[in-house]
């Protein structure tokens, strides 16, 4: 595993450092919105390599707030390992004044734009692989499972459906029992937007999910209830569950332990399905 600095700057501030190594592109303009994607392990300046795998992150935010930089160690590393990481941006409710459904766009519009720009970044359009945190999570699911919520006018013969996900404490369930009913603008839109009610047989790809069972945030219930209802349909879907452990405790300032035991899986995951060089 890379070893990170174990300086004593402030968390947030040693991400963001590390984000300061991304090669930064607007990948979408929504109305006066320009949102940004964090390209890691791509040259602008050198001839692309080719079909390398990529992998789009998304951050927790609860879809009111977040930071970008949240997964720049996991972007790191794995461009270590041969393949484009991109960390997206997306609008949320404290900065944009939006609701849960235009960050759904917003991330189904991030794998669009992977997908149309695969052969300047050096990306294989059949291995992109879609991580994601909490509501950010929730962003990867829905790009995967959901047929709706996207941009206006966006050019929809290109795939949004990521190839696997890599899920960390995600919120897959969208209800009274789960986490964000209350964030959106009501509650049969959020009902289309549960990722639970979506699954269905061959509809969602290879995916890991990484959740602390002492999670007071999202609770682990809506994983294990994702996990079991994708095994009834004969999805690909495996839960890893950490005991005792509470929300966000594999970002790597929470814990370096953490951090490396969910990488070190993904990793392994990721190898199995052909989606590392």
């Amino acid at each position: 595993m890379t070893s990170w600095s174990s300086h004593r700057a402030p968390a947030l501030d040693r991400n963001r450092e590390l984000l300061d190594q991304a090669v930064g592109a607007v990948y979408k303009q929504a109305g006066p919105v320009e949102l940004q994607a964090f390209l890691y392990g791509y040259d602008a300046d050198a001839p692309p390599v080719l079909a390398r795998p990529a992998i789009a992150f998304f951050h927790s935010s609860g879809w009111d707030q977040g930071n970008v930089s949240q997964f720049a160690p996991h972007g790191m590393y794995f461009a270590e390992r041969g393949v484009v990481t991109a960390l997206f941006d997306y609008r949320m409710r404290n900065r944009d004044g939006t609701s849960p459904l235009e960050a759904i766009a917003d991330a189904r519009s991030a794998i669009r734009w992977l997908r149309l720009h695969a052969p300047t970044l050096g990306i294989d359009s059949t291995r992109i692989v879609a991580g994601g945190a909490a509501a950010g999570g929730h962003l990867a699911a829905c790009a995967a499972l959901l047929d709706e919520f996207d941009e206006p006018g966006e050019d929809l013969t290109l795939s949004c459906k990521p190839d696997a996900l890599l899920l960390f404490n995600p919120v897959l369930d969208v209800s009274k029992k789960g986490f964000g009913l209350d964030r959106f603008p009501d509650p049969r839109l959020a009902k289309r937007a549960n990722p639970l009610r979506h699954l269905r047989r061959g509809a969602l790809p290879p995916t890991v999910i990484f959740h602390g069972t002492g999670d007071r945030v999202v609770p682990v219930t809506g994983s294990q209830a994702f996990a079991r209802r994708a095994r009834w349909r004969r999805c690909p879907c495996e839960l890893v569950e950490f005991e005792g452990q509470g929300h966000g405790f594999w970002n790597f300032n929470v814990s370096p332990e953490h951090y490396e035991a969910t990488v070190d899986t993904s990793e392994r995951f990721l190898l199995e399905h052909r989606l590392l060089p």
